[in-house]
């Protein structure tokens, strides 16, 4: 077995998302034989030049980060630790370690379906990651999905909301939260979930990052599933880590009039997805079945009780989003009033902000 510093040390070596970290690791069996093969013999046939620079570091060198980890509650996963990701262990670009806030072995204790898609969703997008999230999540999936802005945490909200577990992979170091306003919901998926990155603590990372932090939410989930997506974008580019992978491929199918939906549609048009207007095909696909509602869970669920002002503004709201404006000339109250109102409809379930200030019923 490696010590911990000896991983570290290959992990500096390889660098995030190295094509060549299992062929090393098949041809020298662990960190420990490449770090013996550099003093013997040469490497240069499996290093890159840029990797090469970095072969004479040694591990002692990776003692602070190790320290550093432990004070800050951060684990380090090698390889060879049972709460690695059992999923990525056969991908030739795993990461040599991964940190990890939060319970790591979730994703070695259940199924997974990787949510992901817009930043800037539509309603109909958002509605239908909560629609099929949350089943998902109901049945024993865990949702594994980005952290990041729009549909990646509506899809992480819809697993806590079943209060179920859901992991996030980060495309920063494993200290940092992008964008920091998503650092409550992150503070929610650690209490009974996981956060993941191959990023040690404040490792400079930059757009790179989150495209090498694709291929890890394509690697770690039996599926994929994508809600809403132009046909260039990042989306995208976690759906082909996803075929690389050999991942089932699921698309919400969307309306013919809007961009956002270019990369759904296409994906089924051409096959190369299979169609998810609900939880099902995907619960079926990874051997789980939904959880039937009974009566109990349903009552369980209805929101708590609103204020007659919340109430005014509520029949105010319909699907269709409207200006806090609009709310407050047809509903006679005064502007602070239908703010505090919207306020408490959203934190009872009964409403949800929507893009520009609007807002619409749930």
């Amino acid at each position: 077995m490696s010590t911990l510093l000896e991983w570290l040390w290959f992990a500096n070596l390889t660098g995030p998302a190295a094509v060549n970290t299992g062929e090393l690791l098949s041809v020298y069996g662990s960190p420990r034989g490449v770090l013996d093969a550099a003093g013997s013999e040469d490497l240069s046939p499996w290093l890159t030049k840029s990797q090469m620079t970095r072969l004479w570091a040694k591990p002692e060198e990776f003692e602070k980060t190790a320290q550093r980890c432990e004070r800050s509650g951060i684990r380090i996963l090698t390889q060879e630790d049972e709460d690695y990701p059992a999923l990525l262990l056969s991908l030739e670009d795993a990461p040599a370690v991964l940190y990890c806030t939060g319970d790591p072995w979730l994703l070695n204790r259940a199924p997974s379906v990787g949510m992901i898609g817009s930043r800037r969703p539509s309603q109909y997008g958002a509605q239908a990651a909560e629609f099929v999230g949350r089943p998902l999540a109901r049945a024993g999936a865990v949702i594994v999905s980005g952290l990041a802005d729009g549909l990646d945490g509506i899809c992480h909200q819809a697993a806590l909301s079943e209060n179920a577990p859901t992991a996030a992979f980060l495309g920063t170091a494993i200290n940092k939260t992008y964008p920091a306003a998503n650092r409550v919901l992150r503070q929610r998926i650690e209490e009974c979930g996981a956060v993941f990155s191959e990023f040690g603590p404040d490792t400079p990372t930059g757009r790179s990052g989150f495209l090498q932090r694709n291929r890890l939410i394509a690697g770690a989930c039996d599926a994929l599933c994508v809600v809403e997506a132009r046909m260039q974008s990042g989306t995208m580019n976690t759906v082909s880590h996803a075929q690389r992978y050999g991942r089932p491929i699921f698309a919400v199918p969307g309306t013919i009039f809007s961009p956002l939906c270019e990369g759904t549609n296409h994906l089924l048009q051409t096959g190369a997805a299979s169609a998810a207007p609900c939880a099902g095909p995907i619960l079926a696909c990874i051997g789980l079945e939904a959880e039937p509602e009974t009566p109990l869970k349903k009552a369980a669920k209805q929101p708590p009780q609103i204020s007659q002002t919340a109430r005014t503004v509520l029949e105010r709201l319909g699907q269709t989003p409207k200006s806090v404006e609009t709310i407050v000339e047809g509903s006679g109250l005064s502007l602070p009033a239908v703010l505090a109102a919207l306020m408490e409809l959203e934190l009872a379930g009964y409403a949800a902000a929507c893009a520009g200030g609007q807002y619409r019923r749930k």
